[in-house]
């Protein structure tokens, strides 16, 4: 067992306890201090950093919405553009089937008839005027646009509008009615 001696009076040695206690208690609160400081340090950076980044965000968000605002112009022309595109096809389909209709009658037709006037609606009726100095020419037209052989079932019905005859010529307009097969 060891014995020790303590040749401090008492109150010095109260006043060396409480010294070590003030002591402790500075070195605690300098420690919690610098502690709260260095949490309010990186707060502190973090808020800037956020504010940062949302800064940054809003710069490339305000730059999308200008590319989109330039692309819907350029989406708008395109849909214009598309619009005229289906026009230009119905007309040139709708074309096609006249020029169909027109190669198709064509060949029908007496070289001894002069044509006056054709014309071909979208509904496929076909309207002729014509003339020429022969009766039986006028017969020959007539038997092949009556003709289901001739006309392959492609006419639906013919029909004289005018006829007109004079000394050397007969003039005539004739309303030929397609079938939607044509």
């Amino acid at each position: 067992m060891k014995i020790t001696i303590n040749l401090l009076p008492l109150e010095v040695r109260q006043s060396n306890l409480a010294d070590k206690k003030k002591i402790w208690i500075i070195r605690s609160s300098i420690g919690f201090l610098t502690l709260m400081v260095g949490i309010a340090a990186g707060l502190l950076s973090l808020l800037l950093f956020t504010s940062y980044q949302i800064k940054n965000e809003s710069k490339l968000l305000d730059e999308a919405k200008t590319t989109v605002s330039s692309y819907q112009t350029q989406e708008s022309l395109n849909v214009v553009l598309k619009n005229r595109l289906d026009n230009i096809e119905k007309i040139t389909t709708a074309k096609n089937s006249q020029n169909t209709t027109f190669n198709f009658l064509i060949p029908l037709i007496p070289a001894d008839i002069i044509i006056t006037d054709f014309n071909i609606s979208k509904e496929n009726l076909v309207t002729l005027g014509a003339e020429t100095n022969s009766a039986d020419t006028l017969d020959t037209l007539f038997s092949r646009l009556t003709d289901p052989k001739a006309h392959e079932g492609k006419i639906a019905k013919v029909r004289m509008d005018s006829f007109t005859r004079s000394s050397t010529l007969l003039k005539f307009t004739l309303q030929i009615t397609m079938t939607k097969k044509t």
